[in-house]
């Protein structure tokens, strides 16, 4: 029950993100589905081979002092930005990370006890990162909603200065945009071939579903 950490007082950031927290301990101790905490752990992407079985979720937030040289000038380099411009939105990321902490802190010490507050802030950071980092837009169809879309964002992180990989669209959008028949045409794709012969129903979509658009060539496991 988020009313308990002061609603009104709270980020989207922070609200989702103690959801999130509580769905993933509620299935871990018994309490939902542990489909829950599969989707949720199913966040942070695949190991990376290259660094020690960690994986390729989002840097959690950490004060610019603990960034060293060779990460500062990774990141100018990456968004075309200077070095000031790297330390005020770090800067910027972390205190926003740190004030959001403070409006369900609070909340987390009376549901798991004091004695383990810095060990559930640290779990906290890192489902924070990845809930930033794993939202987005949902379009018209849902009200400009923020929603948790993770493959959209694994998938999206091309070369520094070229454009996206890939693009989200709800159904219904694009209907609204080019027409029923125009649809149909741009979703045959997606079926089989038995679907394609009329041999096999063809999958219902509803103006809900999504679609994700890829804008570039993407390669086997290049996601």
């Amino acid at each position: 029950d988020t009313q308990k950490t002061g609603k009104d007082s709270c980020s989207w950031q922070s609200i989702l993100t103690a959801y999130t927290w509580m769905a993933l301990h509620d299935s871990r101790d018994g309490g939902s589905s542990p489909r829950w905490r599969e989707w949720i752990e199913s966040w942070k992407g695949s190991p990376n081979k290259d660094s020690k079985g960690s994986t390729c979720g989002p840097e959690l937030p950490k004060p610019y002092e603990d960034y060293g040289p060779k990460e500062i000038e990774k990141l100018a380099r990456l968004s075309h930005s200077t070095h000031l411009g790297v330390r005020e939105a770090i800067e910027c990321k972390y205190q926003t990370f740190e004030n959001d902490w403070e409006t369900v802190k609070s909340f987390v010490r009376r549901e798991h006890g004091e004695e383990k507050s810095d060990t559930v802030k640290q779990e906290f950071a890192e489902l924070y990162s990845l809930v930033l980092s794993r939202t987005t837009n949902l379009g018209p169809e849902w009200g400009n909603q923020l929603g948790v879309i993770p493959l959209h964002d694994m998938m999206n992180h091309p070369p520094s200065g070229t454009e996206a990989n890939v693009e989200l669209f709800c159904v219904g959008d694009i209907r609204s945009a080019i027409g029923n028949d125009n649809l149909k045409m741009l979703l045959r794709p997606l079926l089989t071939e038995k679907q394609l012969r009329g041999e096999a129903e063809p999958p219902i979509f509803q103006d809900r579903d999504f679609v994700i658009a890829a804008r570039t060539r993407i390669q086997p496991h290049e996601e």
